[in-house]
């Protein structure tokens, strides 16, 4: 790969970088619109505490490190299509199971992460506010596992437009 390639392509992931680190503040920048500065803002963020987590541990963490150079090593054969499909089963049993537990124990979760809130009136809220951000978890995995195979590839473009581009070809 030329140098000027090679300085396109990392421009343009820096690009994407500076881009989502704007929409990340303007999520912020939402939340305090819709939500003020109160408890339900209190609920929210250790609410969202655990599947961020978790998406840095499984779908950033270890996906990344783990399939994306095995991934890569093998993109060009036969063998690429099945290390997909097992390592997204694997992923989908996985982090299904984990969900279900998570969503079991969320009462305890909520114990843990902000034992101020289990005496308040917003506990149950919380409790209920962590079982809806959970399923982020799959999805976010799912995306994560989506994107490794697009990079090893070579694909370096936002989810949406690979999306849209893949469907007009």
């Amino acid at each position: 790969m030329e140098k000027s390639q090679i300085l396109k392509k990392a421009g343009g992931v820096s690009f994407l970088t500076l881009v989502s680190r704007v929409t990340g503040m303007l999520r912020d920048m939402a939340i305090a619109h819709v939500f003020g500065a109160g408890a339900l803002t209190d609920m929210f963020f250790v609410a969202f505490r655990l599947p961020n987590l978790f998406r840095r541990l499984f779908a950033e963490g270890a996906l990344t490190g783990a399939f994306v150079p095995v991934f890569v090593e093998i993109k060009d054969s036969d063998q690429a299509k099945i290390i997909f499909n097992k390592v997204f089963s694997w992923m989908t049993t996985i982090l299904g199971g984990l969900l279900l537990l998570l969503i079991l124990l969320a009462p305890a979760l909520v114990y843990v992460l902000a034992p101020g809130l289990v005496h308040s009136a917003n506990y149950d809220q919380t409790v209920t506010m962590v079982r809806w951000l959970l399923p982020y978890l799959l999805l976010i995995g799912w995306t994560a596992l989506g994107m490794g195979v697009a990079n090893s590839l070579g694909i370096f473009r936002p989810l949406p437009q690979l999306l849209f581009c893949s469907m007009r070809e």
